[in-house]
C-alpha cells in the first residue's frame, strides 16, 4: 500500500519541478542532423543514447552532460511516422498508410523536445534566443510543464 502512495506522490510532484525546462522544436531535419546542429549552435556534446520507449514505441534520444556548468541536455524525438502496408485481394497493388505516434500526444505539432536540466535559470532565454535565430529550425516554443498530461513521460 505504501508503494502506491509514493508513486502517486511522485506523479503529483513532477509538475512542481523547477530544475528543468522544455523547448519544443519544429524542424524538417532528421534527429541526428538536428543534434549535430544543436551541438554547434549551443556548444553541446549531444550523443546518441538509448531510445526512449513510450506507448510501446521507440523514440530517438540524444544526451549531453556538462559537469562544469552542471547542465544536462536531452533531445527527444516527439513524433515518429509508422508506415503500414496492406496488400489488396485483387492483385499486386498495396495501400500504404502513415500513422504518427507521439511521446506527448498533446504536443502533436512539436517534432522534437529539448529538455534542459540546470542550476542557472538564465539559460532558458539564452537557448530560446539562439534557436530562434537559426535557419534549420522552423519554430521554437517554451513548453509549459502544466500542459503535459502524462507526467511520467517527463522523466526522460
Amino acid at each position: 500500500m505504501k508503494i502506491n502512495q509514493k508513486i502517486i506522490k511522485l506523479e503529483a510532484d513532477i509538475s512542481e519541478y523547477d530544475d528543468f525546462f522544455l523547448i519544443g522544436i519544429l524542424s524538417t531535419l532528421e534527429d541526428y542532423q538536428l543534434a549535430f546542429q544543436l551541438n554547434r549552435l549551443l556548444s553541446l556534446n549531444l550523443e546518441k543514447d538509448d531510445d526512449y520507449i513510450a506507448n510501446n514505441h521507440s523514440f530517438s534520444m540524444f544526451c549531453s552532460q556538462n559537469e562544469i556548468e552542471n547542465i544536462e541536455v536531452k533531445l527527444l524525438e516527439n513524433k515518429i511516422n509508422m508506415t503500414n502496408e496492406t496488400a489488396q485481394d485483387f492483385g499486386i497493388f498495396s495501400i500504404k498508410t502513415v500513422e504518427q505516434k507521439f511521446v506527448f500526444p498533446e504536443l502533436n505539432k512539436i517534432d522534437f523536445l529539448l529538455k534542459v536540466s540546470y542550476e542557472n535559470k538564465n539559460k532558458t532565454n539564452k537557448y530560446i534566443d539562439k534557436l530562434q535565430k537559426t535557419n534549420f529550425i522552423n519554430t521554437v516554443v517554451k513548453i509549459d510543464l502544466k500542459s503535459i498530461k502524462i507526467k511520467r513521460n517527463l522523466l526522460f
